[in-house]
Order: structure tokens, then C-alpha cells, then sequence
């Protein structure tokens, strides 16, 4: 936990600009008009709404945002908050400053926020139906990661949660599009503009290299795995995000993290078997995180990654 004593939260208004064309917004009564290009953008469901184009269509279920919230905190928890703390300790006493791109359900950036961090979200899904329950709910706002509403090198850090293989597809699907690779070019190269120099994005997703997709299923109805085929692209791999990042996007290091302690294993029951499965995969996670080797070879289902700006 970082400290109490620390200055008040920045006010999110000083920090947008236009998604657009980066230019100053003006408060009008329905919400914000742009100066330079003279776009308008309103309010959706009570939060600020810089969407352009369509939202993702993703599913707002309540059985599953239930779930979801459990995940997100136990994450939140458990992982961002000490590997941030760890990464971002405050040489002054402004509180470090941290963005969730895809945020989903929102109850990352409340957590993030209650452990003394500056914390915005934002997501472009149908998941801000469980906003209204955040006591953060004034920091999260509908807007997509490749044209964020925010000024350059505005945060010491970005969090991206299974963000990148959604990009570049058809739908809510695992079906990449012809243009993917553009498209996930121009999503890093915007979250290393919203990063200040030094600045960490820590981004996650399955590991192309390990071969089941062990978090996304065709038939969700059924816990088996997705084959996860070694040249199928909707998956990524640390060197693709050493591509993306280091050779595409200009940042400064990658490296992989340990991802112990990043899934709690929460939608698991209670019986005698599924806590030993669940042991077992802890134990699992732990020995990968044990070397850097591993964290990024085949024998990892899970990346966890420090892109240094």
C-alpha cells in the first residue's frame, strides 16, 4: 500500500484531449466538444462516452460479470498492486498515476485506487453495466485503447488484462482479421504515447507457444481447452510483444514477469478435487515463474510482461 499523506487525485478533465485529433476539449452541456475538429462527445449511461466506432461486442451477463468481479480483484489483489508498488514507488508525493486499458467491470481501478494509486479505466464493452457499483465510478469512461482520450506521457503506468488477442478480430471471435498485425501496431504505439519516459505497461494473455489455450473455449459451456496451434495468430508470444513494443512502438526493454499470484483460480469449488487441482496449478505457476527462461517458453500457458517506455 502506498502512503496516505499523498496530494489529492489529478483531475481527469486537465489530462483528456480529443481522440480524434488530440485536440482541446470544452465542457458544453451535453458533455465535451472538440476545438480543433469539432466533435462532440456526450454521456453513455451516466460516463463519459469518447467511443468512435462501435463497441465491442462483447457479453454483459450477469452470472458472468459476477464472476468477473471476483477475478478482477483477486488480480488486482493479489498481483498489480504489490508488482506496481514494487515497480512505481514515489519519489515525490504525487500518487502514481495508472490506467486500465480494458477495463472491464471496473473493480481493478477501485482497487488500485483504495491502495493509494491514481487510477483510471477505460473499456469499449458492453462490461460497464457493473460501473454503477464502483466507488471509482468517476474515474471510468468509454473510449478505445488505440484512440484513448488522454494527453501524452500522462501516466507512470498501464495495465492491459487479455487486451492484444482481441484486437485485429472478427467480433467476440478467434478469427483474426487480414489487418490484425496493423491494428495491434497502432494499439502499442498509442499506449507508449500515453506512458511518460520510463513508464511500465504491464500487459498479459495466454501464451501463443504453450499448446492449449487454456482461457478461452469454443464451446463455453464446456471446460476444455482450445487447441492452440503454433502459427494460429490470435494468440501472442513474448516476442510477438517484443515486436509490437521494442521494434514497432519504440519502448525501451521488455522482459517477462513471474505470473504467480495473477489468477486466484476464484470460479472453483469447494470440494476435496477441485482444491487439489487447484494446488496443483499453483504449483504449476510457481515453478514457471522461477526463471525468465520459462516465463516465456512453451511450458507457460500465462504471460505476464514489463514493457519499460
Amino acid at each position: 500500500m502506498l502512503g496516505d499523506g499523498m496530494a489529492p487525485r489529478f483531475a481527469l478533465e486537465d489530462g483528456l484531449v480529443c481522440p480524434a485529433c488530440r485536440g482541446e476539449l470544452e465542457r458544453i452541456e451535453t458533455g465535451w466538444t472538440c476545438r480543433a475538429c469539432s466533435l462532440e462527445y456526450a454521456r453513455t449511461q451516466g460516463f463519459p462516452d469518447f467511443l468512435l466506432g462501435d463497441r465491442f461486442p462483447d457479453t454483459a451477463a450477469l452470472r458472468l460479470l459476477e464472476y468477473e468481479e471476483r477475478a478482477n480483484a483477486a488480480c488486482a489483489r493479489d498481483y498489480y498492486v504489490p508488482t506496481l508498488v514494487r515497480l512505481l514507488s514515489p519519489a515525490s508525493e504525487r500518487r502514481p498515476r495508472v490506467l486500465s486499458v480494458g477495463c472491464g467491470t471496473g473493480v481493478d481501478v477501485e482497487i488500485l485506487a483504495g491502495a493509494g494509486f491514481d487510477a483510471v479505466g477505460l473499456d469499449c464493452g458492453h462490461r460497464c453495466e457493473a460501473w454503477t457499483r464502483r466507488a471509482c465510478s468517476d474515474r471510468l469512461l468509454l473510449a478505445r485503447g488505440e484512440r484513448a482520450p488522454f494527453r501524452q506521457g500522462l501516466f507512470d503506468a498501464v495495465i492491459m488484462g487479455c487486451v492484444f488477442p482481441h484486437v485485429g478480430v472478427e467480433g467476440d471471435s478467434f478469427e483474426v482479421r487480414p489487418d490484425f498485425r496493423t491494428q495491434r501496431l497502432e494499439l502499442a504505439r498509442e499506449i507508449a504515447r500515453l506512458l511518460k519516459p520510463e513508464g511500465h505497461l504491464l500487459v498479459s494473455s495466454p501464451n501463443r507457444r504453450f499448446p492449449f489455450d487454456l482461457f478461452h473455449r469454443r464451446d463455453p459451456t464446456r471446460r476444455v481447452p482450445r487447441p492452440n496451434r503454433p502459427r494460429d495468430p490470435f494468440l501472442l508470444s513474448f516476442e510477438d510483444y517484443h515486436e509490437l513494443f521494442v521494434e514497432g512502438a519504440g519502448c525501451r526493454a521488455i522482459r517477462p514477469l513471474p505470473i504467480s499470484g495473477y489468477w486466484g483460480f476464484v470460479n472453483m469449488g469447494a470440494r476435496a478435487s477441485t482444491r487439489l487441482l487447484r494446488g496443483l496449478l499453483r504449483g504449476w505457476f510457481d515453478a514457471v515463474s522461477s526463471s525468465s527462461v520459462l516465463r516465456q517458453s512453451a511450458l507457460s500457458p500465462w504471460l505476464c510482461i514489463d514493457v519499460v517506455r
